[in-house]
C-alpha cells in the first residue's frame, strides 16, 4: 500500500504524469520520457489488442451458446398473425426478413402470397449451459447473500481493541458495499468465472467520490429567505468494473493469480471501443485535440470484423481510414504506421468532423519505480493507471494505492494462457440435446402425417372433387364430412365396400419415447461428467436409499461447493485488500459507524476512536450500542484478509448431533472445562446451531471485560446460593413493608430498622456451608416475627 500522501511527498501526482504526457518542448527531458512510454505503450496496446482477439473464439463461442434462442425465430409473426393482429402480406415480409419464409408461405404462379401454413410444433433450441450454471452460481451466491457486513475483517491480534477496529472497519466497508452495489456485481463476477473460466475485476479509478449540495437551513418550498449552501460526500470508495475476457490483456511472463499478492505480471488492462466524442467532450481527459491513429489498430479491427459486429452490434463502428500522403510524401505510405512519422499531420489525427467515428479506448495498468522511471522521488514500487486512445494517446493518468485487479479462477491452470470452463464442457451436450429433440418433434410430425386412400372407381367425379378441397382446408379434421357411394354399383363391380377409403398412418409413439430416454441418458453424462447429484438439482433420487449413501451424497456436494469456492474466496480476499488500503490511502471522511453491543467506553476510547453516548449506557465498564467517531489512521492494523470470512456453509445435522454428544461428555468433567476456556466452548455450541440447519445463529462470543475462564462448580453454587439469599432477603422486606401498611404489623419506631433492615447484607460467602447457615437465620427471623404478630 501506498499512500496518497506519501506519493505526494515525493512529487508523484497526477499534474507530474500529465507533464510527462503533454510536452512537446524538445529541449525538455521530458519530451525523450514521452517519445519512451509512447513506444512502450503502443507495443503492449498492439500485442495485447491483437492477442486478445485472436483468443476471442473460445469465449465468443459461449456467449453465443448462452445467447440460443428459447423458441423458433418465427414464432412471433406467425403468432401474430394467428391472433389476427397482421394480414397475410405483414406476416410474409416480416419471415422474409427472417429469412424463413419459404418455410411457411405459399405462392402462385405470379408470384403472389396465397396462404400461411402455421406448423403445430416449432423446433425449439435447449439452452442446457444456462440451467446448470444458473444452479452452480445460485449454490455459490447463497453463502454470501446472508452476509453481514458483505466483507468481514479479522484482527491478527487478540485484544478488544483488535476486535473493535476490525469491526469498524466491516462496518466502513458495508456502508461501501451499499453505495456501489457490490452484492449484485460480484454476483455477475461468479456467472463469469463458470463461463469463461476466470474473472478479472479492476478498480475504475484510484478512488471515487460523489459531491452533493444541499441547503443547511432547510426553508420551505416557498419560502423566499436566504439558502445557505452546503456540500457533503454522497458516497465515496471504489468502484469496480469486470471487463469481457475478449477484451483483456497482461503481461503473460507471470500467471494471473500473482496480481492478487502483487507478484505476478507488471502491466495488465482492457480495451473499449467508444465514439471520439465521449473523449472529446469529457473535460478530465488532456491530449484530445492530438489524438493519433494508425493502420495497426484499424487493420486489427478489419481482420476481426466479425468480433466486432457481435460485441458491438448495439452502436456503428466506424473507424476512420488511414490514406497515402499526396506529393513528394506519397512514396512514404509505410510511415503512416509509424506513431512518430504521423505527429504532426492531419490523416493520423482525430478532428472535430470525426466526433461520430470510433476509437480504441485503453485502461492501461503498469507497475514503475518513480524514481528510476522519471515519474517523481519515490524509489519503490508502485501501480499507475493511464487511459489511453487509439495506438498510444496518454489522455488521463493516476497513481494507484493497492494492486491494479482482482483475479478468480475455477479449477484453472496456472501454466495455461487460456484455460476451459464449466460452459465449455456444456457446449457439446447442449448440442446433441438441441438435436435429440429436434429428431423427437420431427418423429411427431411424421407421426400426424395421415395418407388417404380413395378408390376412385367407386365415387363420382364431384364426390372426388370434393374430398380433395375437404382435405386442404386446415380444419378438416374438426367437422364431419359426408361421402356417399354406391354400394350396388360397387358389388357390381366386384370391390369391397370397405376398400373404398382406406387411412393410412405411422405410429411413431416408440420412436419418440426413444428419443426422451436418449434425453435422460445424456442428462445423466452431463451429472456424471459435472460430478452433479440429482440432490443438488433439485431432483428425487431414483431408488431408495440408505442414509449412509444420502449422507456419502451430500458429503461428496458438499466437498465439490468446498473446492469450487476456493477460487471466488482468492478473489474475494483479494478485493478486500484493494478496498482496505485504497480506503486508507484516498478516504476523505472520518468515520462514523455503530459498532456491536460488545465494547465499553474504555476500550474504544484506547482504540483511538471517541463515542457518542447512548441512553443505555449505564458505565465505562459495560458493553453498550455506541457509534463509534474517529479518524481512519485509527484503522491501521494488520489485519487477516483470509479466504473463509464467514461465508456460509452447508448444514451437516450429524455433525451438530456429534458436537452436542462431545460437549456433554467435556461438560461433564470440570477440569476438562477449565483447561478448554469459555472462548472454545462458545465456539462449539455455535457450531452445534450452524451445523442444526434451524437457520438461527447464535453467535456466542466473549463480551468486553468478560473472564476467559469458567467457574468451577462450588464457586458457582455459591454464587447461586447468594443469589438465593439476595431474593429472599427482598421478598420478606417487600412482605412486611405490605403487613405495615395493611395495619397488620405495628409500624417501627424511629431508629428501629426492620426484620430485613436488621439482617447482615448479602455477601460472597466464604464456602457454601456459611451460605446455607445464612439461609436458615433469615427464615428462623421471619418465622419469629410473623409468630409474634399473630
Amino acid at each position: 500500500m501506498v499512500t496518497k500522501k506519501l506519493l505526494k511527498h515525493f512529487n508523484c501526482t497526477p499534474q507530474r504524469i500529465r507533464e510527462i504526457f503533454t510536452c512537446e518542448d524538445v529541449e525538455n527531458p521530458d519530451k525523450d520520457l514521452r517519445d519512451k512510454w509512447e513506444d512502450e505503450i503502443q507495443r503492449h496496446l498492439h500485442e495485447g489488442i491483437d492477442w486478445s482477439c485472436k483468443n476471442a473464439r473460445i469465449y465468443q463461442s459461449v456467449d453465443l451458446a448462452w445467447d440460443s434462442n428459447p423458441v423458433n425465430k418465427a414464432t412471433i409473426p406467425l403468432m401474430l398473425y394467428a391472433q389476427g393482429k397482421i394480414d397475410m402480406k405483414a406476416c410474409s415480409n416480416q419471415l422474409e426478413d427472417l429469412q424463413c419464409a419459404q418455410d411457411f408461405t405459399e405462392y402462385d404462379d405470379t408470384g403472389e402470397i396465397t396462404n400461411i401454413s402455421i406448423p403445430r410444433l416449432y423446433e425449439v433450441s435447449v439452452n442446457l449451459l444456462k440451467s446448470y450454471i444458473t444452479r452452480r452460481v445460485a449454490a455459490q451466491s447463497s453463502r454470501f447473500s446472508n452476509l453481514w457486513p458483505y466483507f468481514r475483517y479479522d484482527p491478527r491480534g487478540t485484544s478488544m481493541a483488535d476486535k473493535l477496529r476490525a469491526d469498524v472497519l466491516s462496518q466502513r466497508v458495508e456502508i461501501m458495499s451499499d453505495q456501489y452495489g457490490y452484492r449484485h456485481f460480484f454476483n455477475q463476477s461468479m456467472r463469469d468465472m463458470f463461463l469463461y473460466g476466470y474473472s478479472l475485476v479492476f478498480p475504475t479509478s484510484a478512488w471515487d467520490r460523489n459531491v452533493e449540495y444541499y441547503d443547511d437551513k432547510r426553508t420551505p418550498v416557498f419560502d423566499a429567505g436566504d439558502v445557505n449552501v452546503k456540500n457533503r460526500v454522497l458516497r465515496e470508495g471504489v468502484e469496480f468494473v469486470n471487463p469481457h475476457p475478449t477484451r483483456i490483456f497482461y503481461d503473460i511472463s507471470k500467471p494471473l493469480f500473482q496480481l492478487n499478492t502483487d507478484t505476478g505480471p507488471d502491466w495488465i488492462g482492457f480495451w473499449d471501443v467508444v465514439r471520439y466524442r465521449d473523449i472529446k467532450e469529457d473535460p478530465g481527459y488532456f491530449n484530445r485535440d492530438t489524438i493519433k491513429y494508425s493502420s495497426s489498430l484499424l487493420d486489427t479491427f478489419n481482420l476481426y470484423r466479425a468480433l466486432f459486429n457481435y460485441y458491438y452490434c448495439h452502436i456503428n463502428v466506424n473507424f476512420p481510414s488511414v490514406t497515402a500522403k499526396s506529393g513528394a510524401d506519397a512514396d512514404t505510405f509505410p510511415l503512416l504506421n509509424d506513431r512518430v512519422a504521423n505527429i504532426g499531420t492531419s490523416p493520423g489525427t482525430y478532428t472535430k468532423d470525426q466526433l461520430d467515428d470510433a476509437v480504441f479506448l485503453t485502461q492501461y495498468y503498469r507497475r514503475i519505480n518513480p524514481k528510476r522511471d522519471g515519474f517523481g522521488d519515490y524509489q519503490g514500487e508502485c501501480w499507475i493507471r493511464l487511459v489511453v486512445a487509439s495506438d498510444a494517446t496518454v489522455v488521463y493518468g493516476e497513481f494507484l494505492p493497492s494492486i491494479p485487479a482482482v483475479y478468480g479462477g475455477i479449477n484453472q491452470n496456472d501454466s495455461r494462457l487460456v484455460n476451459t470452463s464449466m460452459a465449455h464442457e456444456l457446449m457439446p451436450y447442449q448440442d446433441q440435446m438441441s438435436n435429440i429433440l429436434s429428431q423427437v418433434l420431427l418423429n411427431m410430425k411424421a407421426g400426424l402425417t395421415q395418407i388417404w386412400m380413395i378408390n376412385q372407381d367407386v365415387l363420382s367425379e364431384d364426390m372426388r372433387e370434393y374430398v380433395k378441397e375437404s382435405l386442404k382446408g386446415r380444419n378438416y379434421y374438426e367437422e364431419p364430412k359426408a361421402l356417399l357411394y354406391s354400394a350396388r354399383k360397387a358389388s357390381d363391380l366386384g370391390i369391397d365396400t370397405n376398400k373404398v377409403v382406406e387411412i393410412i398412418q405411422v405410429s411413431m409413439a416408440e420412436k419418440v419415447n426413444e428419443g426422451f430416454r436418449s434425453i435422460v441418458s445424456l442428462l445423466q453424462i452431463v451429472e456424471r461428467l459435472l460430478i452433479m447429484s440429482p440432490t443438488e438439482l433439485g431432483q428425487p433420487l431414483k431408488s431408495e436409499s440408505t442414509a449412509t449413501e444420502v449422507q456419502e451424497l451430500a458429503n461428496t456436494t458438499n466437498t465439490m461447493y468446498a473446492y469450487i469456492s476456493d477460487g471466488i474466496d482468492e478473489q474475494r480476499a483479494g478485493v478486500k485488500k484493494m478496498i482496505y488500503e485504497s480506503l486508507l490511502s484516498h478516504g476523505t471522511e472520518d468515520l462514523e459507524v455503530p459498532v456491536l453491543k460488545r465494547y465499553t467506553r474504555k476500550t474504544i476510547e484506547d482504540a483511538g476512536f471517541n463515542v457518542d453516548s447512548p441512553e443505555d449506557a449505564t458505565g465505562d465498564d459495560l458493553p453498550a450500542q455506541y457509534t463509534v467517531m474517529g479518524e481512519l489512521d485509527k484503522l491501521k492494523h494488520d489485519y487477516i484478509f483470509t479466504t473463509r470470512d464467514g461465508a456460509e456453509r452447508q448444514s451437516n445435522p450429524m455433525i451438530a448431533q456429534t458436537l452436542t454428544q462431545l460437549l456433554g461428555q467435556l461438560l461433564g468433567s470440570p477440569e476438562l472445562v477449565q483447561a478448554i476456556g469459555k472462548n472454545r466452548v462458545f465456539s462449539m455450541i455455535n457450531e452445534i446451531f450452524r451445523n442444526s440447519g434451524t437457520g438461527f445463529d447464535l453467535n456466542l462470543q466473549i463480551e468486553d471485560g468478560e473472564a476467559e475462564n469458567l467457574p468451577d462448580q462450588a464457586e458457582q453454587q455459591v454464587q447461586e446460593n447468594t443469589k438465593k439469599v439476595d431474593e429472599m432477603q427482598q421478598f420478606l422486606q417487600q412482605l412486611i413493608s405490605d403487613l405495615q401498611q395493611l395495619g397488620i404489623l405495628p409500624q417501627q419506631e424511629p431508629g428501629q430498622g426492620t426484620v430485613a433492615q436488621a439482617a447482615p447484607p448479602a455477601t460472597v460467602a466464604n464456602s457454601q456451608q456459611e451460605a446455607k447457615e445464612m439461609q436458615d437465620a433469615e427464615v428462623a427471623m421471619a418465622e419469629q416475627q410473623q409468630a409474634q404478630s399473630q
